[in-house]
C-alpha cells in the first residue's frame, strides 16, 4: 500500500524538483553575470534550501542533530567528511555549513547536462573528477586543496566514492582525503553521518519512498594538529560509520 501511495507524491516531487533546477539555473546565470561571486552565492544558498524542501513533497523531512552545537571558525578551512546514501545528502550538508562556503568533490558525469546543478559545479568552486583517470583526478584534487586553503572555504568529501544503496557504509577511500590533508594542513576535519537517505530510493528513481526521516549528525570537529594521516583517517571513518544505523 505504501508503495502505491508513493506514486502521486513522487510525481509532485519531480515537478517541484525539476522546476527548481530550471529556475535556479537561470537565477545563477543572472546572479553571477550581474552581481559576481557574491550574487551567485546568495542564489546557491536559496537553491539548496529549495532542494532540501523537496523532501516534504514525499512526506519526508531532514532532522539535524547537533547542527548548531559546534561553531566553525571562518578563518580556517575545513574538510567536511560524510558517508553518502543519496543525492538528497548534498543540500542539507550545504545548508548546514553554508557560512563556511562548502565546495564539493563530485564525479565528472554531474558537471554537464543537469540544469542548475552542473552550472553550479562548473562555476561555484566545486570540482568534478573522472574516476577512470586517477592521475588527472589527483592533479585536480591538489589544485582544489590549494583553492580551499587560500580562501578558508570548506571541502565536502564523500570518501565512499559512490552512494550506499542499503545504508551500509562502503569502505572509505584514502586517496582524496589524503590529498586534501596534504594541501590543507591547517584544516579542521568535520565528520558527518547521514542516516535513512538511502530509503528514498529503495524502489529506484520511481516511485520514491515516502514518510522517511533523514538524519544529519554533525560530530565534534577534529583538529588534526600533531596527528599523522592514517591516525586521522581511521578516527574520522570510525566516528562516521559508528553512527550509521541500518
Amino acid at each position: 500500500m505504501k508503495k502505491i501511495l508513493s506514486y502521486p507524491f513522487t510525481v509532485i516531487y519531480y515537478i517541484w524538483f525539476i522546476s527548481v533546477l530550471l529556475v535556479f539555473h537561470v537565477l545563477q546565470i543572472i546572479g553571477l553575470k550581474i552581481f559576481g561571486k557574491k550574487g551567485h552565492k546568495v542564489v546557491i544558498d536559496w537553491f539548496n534550501a529549495c532542494v532540501a524542501f523537496s523532501n516534504y513533497f514525499i512526506l519526508s523531512r531532514v532532522k539535524y542533530i547537533d547542527r548548531d552545537k559546534y561553531v566553525l571558525d571562518k578563518n580556517r578551512p575545513h574538510i567536511i567528511v560524510s558517508n553518502h546514501q543519496n543525492m538528497a545528502d548534498v543540500a542539507p550538508i550545504y545548508s548546514t555549513f553554508r557560512e563556511n562556503y562548502p565546495k564539493y568533490v563530485t564525479k565528472k558525469e554531474l558537471s554537464k547536462g543537469i540544469p542548475g546543478l552542473s552550472y553550479n559545479i562548473r562555476n561555484g568552486g566545486s570540482i568534478s573528477i573522472d574516476r577512470n583517470n586517477p592521475k588527472e583526478s589527483l592533479m585536480i584534487m591538489a589544485k582544489f586543496g590549494k583553492y580551499i586553503a587560500k580562501n578558508n572555504f570548506s571541502a565536502v568529501l564523500f570518501p565512499e566514492g559512490t552512494r550506499s544503496k542499503t545504508g551500509v557504509p562502503r569502505r572509505f577511500s584514502k586517496s582524496g582525503f589524503q590529498i586534501l590533508f596534504k594541501y590543507i594542513p591547517n584544516a579542521i576535519i568535520v565528520p558527518v553521518t547521514i542516516n535513512n537517505a538511502w530509503k528514498v530510493n529503495r524502489y529506484g528513481a520511481f516511485p520514491l519512498d515516502i514518510c522517511n526521516t533523514i538524519t544529519l549528525t554533525v560530530h565534534e570537529p577534529i583538529d588534526p594538529t600533531g596527528m599523522n594521516f592514517n591516525e586521522l583517517f581511521e578516527k574520522t571513518e570510525k566516528i562516521i560509520t559508528d553512527a550509521v544505523k541500518v
